[in-house]
């Protein structure tokens, strides 16, 4: 019987220090889970202009030092950012200006990295993990027949605010107006109503709740969203996998699924 190839895992983690923890915690849990089956994960980092890269990348060396499965690739400068301005007024917005920008130096790290294993490799490239702020890369991934996969590093309850966007936006409403101390709105996941003064503030700009939106409808293009929420049978535990469940939805429409690792690790 031929021996099942070993897979490697292309991260593309959102730069800032609580993601990229995040990411690299997924990663070296993925590697303990199931070593056979894991053979490479090669983290794409890359930048924003106001972020000190150098920092940024003795971090994440800091983090992977210890693990000989993680490599780091540092993807080149976008040229022509978007205008610091559009970071000022609707930091979302421009986070995701920025990353429609990285898909011509994502393409070709990917088309490298692919080039250099053949179908005879022992280890073949599975598929794409990306930071829900990267979604514009699931393009790339189909590019390369690659699977994408939306890495949650945030709370369960952020998947029922984008399912709670997606319904809005469906209804041609325009962005949220805080100027309003008593309005509530339901959210898929909460029992009570949520005062909309408590929620993020670019969902209080048109430029940022756009981007909002657009990020909401890119998640069922993924094949999954990966989370990983502990096995358990403790109150807090449970309530947070009820709040998962109410939030689901928010990338099974029509799309992807929620996977916890083991199952992530199964489907490669």
């Amino acid at each position: 019987m031929a021996k099942q190839q070993e897979a490697e895992l292309i991260f593309i983690p959102f730069p800032i220090p609580g993601h990229i923890l995040a990411t690299i915690e997924l990663a070296k849990r993925l590697i303990s889970h199931q070593p056979s089956r894991i053979h490479t994960i090669t983290i794409l980092h890359w930048s924003l202009p106001f972020l000190p890269q150098s920092d940024t990348i003795a971090f994440l060396k800091s983090l992977i030092e210890t693990e000989s499965r993680i490599r780091l690739i540092t993807l080149p400068d976008v040229q022509n950012p978007p205008p610091m301005e559009l970071f000022v007024k609707a930091s979302e917005s421009y986070i995701l200006e920025y990353v429609k920008k990285m898909v011509p130096l994502v393409r070709n790290a990917l088309s490298t990295l692919l080039s250099s294993r053949d179908e005879s490799d022992s280890v073949h490239v599975a598929g794409l993990v990306l930071d829900f702020f990267c979604v514009p890369l699931i393009d790339v991934g189909n590019e390369f027949n690659l699977p994408s996969y939306i890495f949650l590093t945030c709370s369960a309850s952020f998947l029922g605010m984008m399912k709670y966007l997606l319904e809005r936006n469906r209804e041609t409403k325009p962005e949220l107006n805080r100027s309003s101390d008593e309005e509530t709105i339901s959210v898929p996941g909460f029992v009570n109503s949520v005062p909309v003064k408590v929620l993020p503030p670019g969902l209080f700009t048109t430029e940022s709740y756009e981007a909002w939106v657009e990020m909401a409808e890119r998640f069922p293009e993924a094949k999954g969203a990966v989370r990983s929420l502990m096995d358990g049978e403790d109150v807090p535990r449970r309530k947070l996998k009820e709040i998962a469940e109410a939030g689901k939805e928010a990338v099974m429409d029509g799309g992807s699924s929620f996977v916890a690792v083991e199952r992530f690790i199964d489907g490669l």
